[in-house]
C-alpha cells in the first residue's frame, strides 16, 4: 500500500511519527509530501517544512517530496498512486471546493479539540475516514456541534460523521 501524509509544519511528524514508523513495519511505501507554500518567516516560520526536518524511523525510511500548491499535490498524489492520504486537514482546507483525486483514501487524523472548531460536520463528510481519539471526544464533538449549528445535525447529519470514525487512541504516546 502507498500512503502519503500531508506535511504542513515541520512539527506534524509528532502526531505522525507513530503511525509511520508502524506503516513502515507494516512494509507500506510511505510519502512524506511537504508542503513548501508555508511561509518560511514570520511567528510559524520556524516550524517550515524543510525536506531536511524529516525524524528518523525504527523501520525505515520514507520517500520525502515537496508540493507548493494544491494542484501539484493533485498531480503527485495522482503520478504516485497513492493509495491513502493521512492528514491534519481536511480536502476542503487543501483544495479548492475540497475537490481532491478520486481512488485515494483521505482521512483525517484528530490532533486537538479544534478538528471539531475548525470544521463542520458537512467538512467531515468529504474524508473517508475520521481517525479520534476516544468516544468521549466524539461525544464531546457532537455536543459541541449541537450548540454551533443544531440545524446541521438534523437528517442524522453526524450519524453520517460518526460512520466514518475509527478510534485510534492518542498516537503520540505509542
Amino acid at each position: 500500500m502507498r500512503v502519503a501524509f500531508t506535511i504542513l509544519r515541520s512539527n506534524y511528524y509528532k502526531f505522525f511519527a507513530p503511525i509511520i514508523d508502524e506503516s513502515l513495519k507494516r512494509g507500506h511505501q510511505i510519502y512524506c509530501l511537504h508542503d513548501y507554500s508555508q511561509p518560511r518567516d514570520g511567528l510559524k516560520g520556524y516550524n517550515f517544512p524543510h525536506l531536511k526536518s524529516i525524524p528518523s524511523f525504527r523501520h525505515g525510511s520514507t520517500n520525502v517530496l515537496s508540493y507548493d500548491n494544491s494542484e501539484n499535490l493533485i498531480h503527485l498524489l495522482s503520478a504516485l498512486k497513492i493509495d491513502s492520504v493521512i492528514s491534519l486537514e481536511t480536502p476542503d482546507q487543501i483544495f479548492s471546493n475540497g475537490i481532491r483525486p478520486k481512488n485515494t483514501i483521505w482521512a483525517l487524523l484528530q490532533h486537538g479539540a479544534d478538528v471539531f472548531t475548525v470544521n463542520d460536520p458537512e467538512t467531515l463528510l468529504n474524508v473517508d475516514l475520521f481517525f479520534c481519539w476516544s468516544n468521549e471526544w466524539v461525544r464531546m464533538g457532537e455536543e459541541f456541534y449541537k450548540r454551533k449549528c443544531p440545524d446541521k445535525l438534523k437528517n442524522g447529519l453526524f450519524e453520517e460523521v460518526k460512520s466514518k470514525i475509527r478510534l485510534v487512541g492518542f498516537p503520540e504516546l505509542d
